[in-house]
């Protein structure tokens, strides 16, 4: 039997335009998870969420092993900011 690989990706976003809805709860849901089952995750930055505080500190707080990327994907606050 050939060994199966799964990769577990969580990408975090800080606006959600379509409606309103807490971005932080899910995150922490996930984290706490794979945390819970030793499965390494893979979590993807949106530019808007790469800015806020909440998600780079507990992103630090990620077991050893995981990663952390960008995930780019061009949103308003991102817009704005190249003007």
């Amino acid at each position: 039997m050939k060994n199966k690989i799964v990769n577990i990706i969580n990408f975090i976003r800080a606006v959600e335009p379509r409606r309103p809805v807490d971005l932080h709860k899910p995150v922490i849901f996930q984290m706490e998870l794979a945390k819970q089952h030793k499965l390494p995750t893979t979590w993807l930055l949106q530019y808007d969420a790469l800015r806020e505080d909440f998600y780079t500190d507990l992103l630090r707080t990620a077991p050893e092993g995981d990663e952390v990327g960008i995930w780019f994907e061009v949103v308003q606050p991102l817009t704005e900011a190249c003007g």
